[in-house]
């Protein structure tokens, strides 16, 4: 009986080695890369950035950093949106995450829009693309990243060597490698597809459930002004932009809520949700987010306005630094 129990402590132990070993492999693997395009908490590490573009999906899919650099003056500049989550709460961990690891951007670019909640609306909102950052749960991994706290991660998650690799299906990724994203490529979730409109239909009016109320609007801003102070702490200059959406989801009343949150807040806000975007279905690949045509419609918007190129690149328009 004493050798059985031997037998099988000996096997918990080297089964144990054995499962730990191929977590440390794989971390190892891993280390300083992305597995999927989300999960860039190292790689936007130390890379200290003259420009944040953050946000929701919206910020994710429609802001092209080289566009910025390019258009204005800018050294660098880095999309750190996080698709799927349009709550202020995420915005506001991801960049201490982001502080943390660099140095301050002069600027950053958020979009703000009616899907802005101050919190997530419910649980489940607040569990989207948790698997993306899975490989982050372990405790060893996981560097006090805020973000990562974001999502609950359990004891089990947090303790047992693999176990939240199997949980959330992510181990090929790991392993592999998922190159799919367009992140890779562009440093932005770029989508050249058109809208597949049986499959998706126009008429479908899903999106705007999830505008924000009037009832919101006392949390919404105390969340914003908590990003805002933060910014100011730290020297950074806030800018708010809305981005277009679809005609068939757009509410002028809803839209003009943002800005007068903006407005009560004294900060920068530029509205970039014009009519001949939204009206043409060849701008978007769904109703709240827009292919390369509409991203480059947008962009021009903004080259064409002196007041946002004033503020991004005083020197470039002859005007002294804010």
């Amino acid at each position: 009986m004493k050798k059985f129990i031997l037998k099988l402590i000996t096997y918990a132990i080297c089964t144990i080695l054995l499962i730990y070993s191929i977590q440390m492999a794989l971390s190892f693997k891993i280390k300083n890369k992305s597995t999927n395009g989300l999960d860039n908490l190292v790689t936007t590490s130390n890379i200290n950035a003259e420009l944040l573009l953050m946000g929701s999906s919206r910020c994710w899919a429609h802001f092209d950093p080289h566009f910025f650099e390019s258009a204005f003056n800018i050294k660098k500049a880095v999309n750190i949106g996080v698709d799927g989550h349009s709550e202020l709460s995420m915005t506001y961990v991801r960049l201490l995450d982001y502080l943390s690891y660099n140095k301050p951007p002069k600027f950053i670019i958020i979009n703000v829009d009616p899907f802005i909640s101050a919190n997530s609306i419910d649980q489940y909102s607040r569990m989207v693309n948790k698997n993306k950052y899975a490989r982050y749960a372990f405790y060893i991994n996981n560097r006090q990243w805020k973000t990562v706290d974001y999502f609950k991660f359990n004891f089990y998650e947090k303790y047992i060597p693999l176990y939240s690799i199997f949980k959330y299906q992510i181990f090929s990724d790991c392993l592999f490698g998922n190159n799919s994203s367009p992140y890779f490529q562009y440093g932005y979730e770029k989508h050249d597809n058109k809208w597949d409109t049986i499959q998706n239909p126009t008429s479908n009016t899903t999106a705007k459930k999830y505008f924000l109320k009037p009832k919101n609007i006392p949390e919404i801003k105390t969340s914003l002004q908590k990003i805002q102070t933060l910014c100011i702490t730290h020297g950074v200059k806030l800018i708010c932009i809305q981005t277009p959406v679809y005609k068939s989801i757009y509410n002028e009343y809803e839209f003009n809520l943002t800005k007068e949150i903006c407005k009560d807040l004294n900060l920068d806000f530029f509205d970039l949700n014009v009519p001949y975007i939204r009206n043409d279905i060849s701008n978007f690949y769904n109703s709240n987010h827009m292919n390369i045509n509409g991203i480059l419609k947008m962009n021009a918007i903004m080259l064409k306005n002196d007041t946002l190129k004033n503020i991004l690149s005083p020197i470039k328009n002859g005007l002294n630094p804010l």
